[in-house]
């Protein structure tokens, strides 16, 4: 089975697709779904209503800090709420699905209060960001870029297959067979191989 850690689209069969939801948006998801308040939208929010919602979530997030310009003026706010979200994963023992741009110091930072498991979605950044998130023991999720990106490319080649995952995010017109095939690719293994290896990534991470 496929598995897509963080899709803003419906799941389809032979996928588990955890679908990531706006605690802001107001609805209960149903299926697998992961909740949290986006970085770009942090402000205060009902701790109790979020804990109620999030109680058949998979997963908390996504969650975490976006330093670049245009959120500049709720960067306070990012990191309180994301301190919120980590107490609450660790009241919930539920992983955490991390959403970082120009924040990786903080990042690792406030997560060094996590007692849970933790995946960085999306990843787009150099080897050596990747080597410190995996030092820590987290995970690494990636998307459509791996299919095009050269040096995002070389970063998954360098990385132990225990600490990956793939995502479609919010691309519409990209499956999640399309990234496991190009990964596959990449690092030289049965596609069969490394859907294994991520069923068991995932039954740990979860």
């Amino acid at each position: 089975m496929f598995i897509n850690l963080h899709t803003h689209s419906p799941a389809r069969e032979g996928v588990l697709s955890i679908e990531s939801h706006d605690f802001f948006d107001g609805t209960t998801p149903n299926g697998s779904y992961s909740l949290g308040v986006y970085p770009f939208a942090a402000k205060p929010f009902d701790k109790e209503l979020f804990v109620s919602r999030a109680e058949k979530s998979v997963m908390i997030g996504e969650t975490g800090l976006d330093y670049r310009p245009q959120y500049r003026e709720n960067r306070e706010w990012q990191i309180q709420v994301f301190a919120q979200q980590i107490e609450i994963a660790n009241a919930l023992s539920k992983p955490i699905i991390v959403h970082q741009v120009k924040a990786l110091d903080d990042c690792l930072e406030m997560l060094s209060g996590a007692l849970t498991n933790v995946a960085f979605h999306g990843f787009s950044s150099s080897l050596q960001s990747a080597e410190r998130i995996v030092s820590r023991g987290y995970y690494l999720s990636f998307g459509h870029l791996l299919l095009t990106n050269e040096r995002l490319q070389g970063v998954i080649r360098a990385l132990p297959l225990d600490k990956i995952f793939f995502e479609t995010d919010a691309c519409v017109n990209i499956r999640i067979e399309d990234v496991y095939g190009k990964a596959a690719e990449l690092l030289g293994v049965k596609l069969s191989v490394l859907e294994r290896q991520i069923e068991s990534n995932f039954s740990i991470y979860a």
